[in-house]
């Protein structure tokens, strides 16, 4: 079957195809709904292969665009549709799950037009090839598919519900077992944040193929989105302040504070003052006055605490810093209000992260918390604070900062979790898949290829001549594994709680940060061996000339340059947060210089001044130096520049299909490897308490 009927009707509802409208049959067509093109598309799909048993990869590759269409994507989409058409998992009419294979539809289709059809998948059937198994009839189809189903969702949620026993959001918050989509745009959504009135919801959202984002309004138990008219570069996690919304951005000429009213409609944005660096979730409002993080110009690593020096809702408004002594952070990740104070998850180094807290009547801070790993989440849900990793579940924390129980295997895939009208929301499917790219010059002219590919991200390459070394989620979590010519093999067995930060080689051997701590990898057994003394902690690593370098971030010394010296460690210099190879010295990344600083140990200091070169770093792998000269990535661009030491400028487009994050080359230059994140689609979810009985 290759064409639909343009007006269909199956169990109550009507449904045009051509233009994705779906009303009851009670009804009629002004009171229809209109979906997304992505629910649209599905719901078309299921209906030209009735009582067929569809894969989720057939799905993947015949509704979804190339290379944004992921297992997860497909299980949000179809809980979307099942929650429009007001379908029952454990005894559905409309959509069937078949365990570890697939979905069916049941309902019977009634055409309500002429035998004239039209193409209703705007694809061309003979994209597909495979063939499509035929099922039994539907009756006994749906007995067969009711009893699986049911089955299935047993056996999950005692899977799920073994894992959330320690959960305790509240005295009287049930166990978390289920996830229901909110949101089914085509592309990615995130920050999703409830209105006063508790009756929308906002959110933004980047359509795919697209790098710009929008804010979309959605009412509550409706998938009918409004989209505001401007775009921008990047957006922050927004605030609510009456009808009216105050975010941080970078639009199209620098970072900005803003205000703009969204009830009952958008309205053109307010730029209110400027920022120095644009964060992700840096402004919160407590007691109807705003509060925002921003980097102190001509600094590196130190923020100040703003305030609204009048309350927000009023005409004026004017920022006041709050902090005596500035904050210690290459970045912010999260900024929120609990048991009013203000929590900061901030990242002191490469390798390390703290939580601060602030007492906002006074500006004075202190640090609860230092990890030895990155974390990015921050979250607080009833009333208790919850912290998040990359590729693990959310774990609470006590009063001090330390990590307790665990809110389950069910968010270990999710982000921005918000607790709101008594009920929590996330995102699903935005930690990103990255895949590593083989980039050869010929001539002056780059072509690239995917290296290696898999569907778990590899990422942190070290080149050398013959073999790479990279890390890779091809096992589960992050485990450093061997490339040699044509050989790939896992070197490590690391456990959850063991972070790889930063891979390297050494006198031939391969080197790894592992939790701030500096290890030899054997290459035979992958066992990790010590190289300095014990409690030395690290932000980054550099060899040079066979020599070892590395900087690290002290809550008293600041920021210090050290290198290892006949097996001892030689302090060298202060103030210096990053160290990269140049000719003949060092290339320095100072904490109060917007400057690169080339060092010679026997000649002193020379200004380095790269136009275009990011001021902002906060992670590894955006810049570089070989023998060629220096390499960086350009924020929000996929732009790679290289300068030459002789100063010759050579700016390269990268494929935009994927979003560059990290440059890695051997020390020749002769051989790179770029990082790319994959564009999946991300949804805004709702968490879920298991069904009663």
């Amino acid at each position: 079957m290759s064409k639909l009927e343009p007006l269909v009707q199956f169990g109550p509802w009507c449904y045009r195809a051509s233009v994705g409208k779906l009303w009851l049959a009670v009804g009629n067509e002004s009171t229809a709904i209109t979906l997304e093109p992505r629910l649209q598309k599905l719901l078309n799909y299921f209906l030209l292969h009735p009582n067929q048993l569809l894969s989720k990869n057939q799905l993947i590759e015949d509704v979804w665009p190339a290379s944004e269409g992921t297992d997860g994507a497909v299980m949000r989409a179809v809980g979307a549709l099942r929650k429009l058409l007001k379908d029952n998992t454990q005894a559905p009419v409309f959509i069937a799950t078949i365990p570890k294979k697939g979905y069916c539809w049941l309902a019977e289709l009634v055409p309500l037009t002429s035998p004239k059809a039209v193409d209703a998948t705007q694809k061309d059937s003979t994209q597909s090839t495979r063939a499509t198994p035929e099922l039994k009839t539907p009756s006994q189809s749906n007995r067969q598919f009711i009893l699986l189903a049911v089955m299935s969702l047993l056996i999950s949620c005692g899977i799920l519900a073994y894992g959330l026993t320690h959960l305790t959001l509240g005295s009287h918050q049930p166990v978390l077992t289920r996830i229901e989509p909110v949101s089914a745009l085509n592309g990615r959504e995130q920050l999703p944040v409830w209105n006063p009135s508790q009756r929308s919801l906002l959110y933004q959202h980047q359509a795919s193929g697209q790098t710009d984002w929008q804010w979309v309004l959605q009412a509550e138990q409706q998938m009918s989105p409004v989209y505001a008219p401007m775009m921008f570069k990047a957006l922050g996690k927004p605030v609510w302040l009456g009808t009216a919304i105050y975010f941080n951005a970078i639009g199209q000429d620098d970072c900005g504070l803003y205000r703009q009213t969204v009830l009952p409609e958008f309205s053109t944005p307010e730029r209110l003052t400027h920022c120095e660096q644009w964060l992700r979730a840096g402004l919160v409002q407590l007691n109807n006055q705003l509060y925002w993080l921003d980097k102190l110009p001509g600094h590196q690593s130190r923020f100040q605490l703003w305030r609204s020096q009048s309350a927000a809702t009023e005409p004026g408004f004017v920022p006041e810093p709050l902090l005596d002594t500035p904050l210690p952070a290459l970045e912010i990740h999260r900024l929120l209000v609990h048991d009013e104070a203000l929590y900061v998850l901030a990242q002191v180094s490469f390798s390390q992260t703290q939580l601060i807290r602030i007492q906002p009547e006074n500006g004075s801070w202190q640090v609860l918390r230092r990890y030895s790993k990155q974390l990015t989440e921050l979250a607080e849900l009833h009333g208790q604070l919850w912290l998040g990793q990359p590729q693990q579940p959310f774990k609470r924390l006590s009063p001090t900062g330390k990590a307790r129980d665990s809110l389950g295997p069910l968010s270990a895939d999710l982000t921005d979790l918000v607790f709101a009208n008594q009920q929590i929301l996330a995102v699903a499917g935005a930690k990103p898949i990255s895949d590593l790219w083989f980039m050869q010059f010929v001539g002056a002219e780059p072509s690239w290829q995917r290296w290696f590919a898999s569907n778990r991200s590899e990422r942190l390459a070290a080149l050398a001549e013959q073999q790479v070394a990279f890390v890779s989620n091809r096992s589960g979590h992050g485990q450093v594994w061997l490339a040699r010519r044509d050989q790939l093999r896992q070197l490590t067995e690391l456990d959850s709680e063991q972070q790889i930060q930063q891979l390297l080689w050494y006198r031939q051997q391969l080197v790894g940060l592992i939790n701030s701590q500096l290890y030899q990898v054997d290459l035979g057994t992958g066992q990790l061996h010590s190289l300095l003394p014990q409690g030395t902690v690290i932000s980054r690593v550099e060899v040079c000339r066979q020599q070892l370098y590395w900087t690290a971030f002290d809550q008293a010394a600041g920021w210090r340059l050290f290198r290892m010296a006949a097996n001892s460690v030689e302090p060298l210099l202060d103030d210096v947060l990053d160290v990269r190879c140049a000719d003949d010295g060092l290339l320095l990344r100072r904490e109060q210089s917007a400057q690169l600083q080339l060092w010679y140990p026997q000649g002193g200091f020379t200004e380095l001044t790269l136009t275009g070169f990011p001021q902002n770093i906060s992670q590894d792998g955006l810049w570089l130096t070989n023998d060629k000269g220096i390499a960086w990535l350009e924020p929000h661009s996929a732009t790679l520049h290289l300068q030459s030491w002789q100063g010759e400028l050579q700016q390269i487009a990268l494929p935009t299909e994927q979003t560059p994050v990290a440059i890695y080359s051997d020390r020749s230059g002769q051989h790179w490897l770029l990082q790319l994140n994959r564009q999946q689609d991300s949804d805004i979810v709702r968490l879920l308490p298991e069904r009663s009985p």
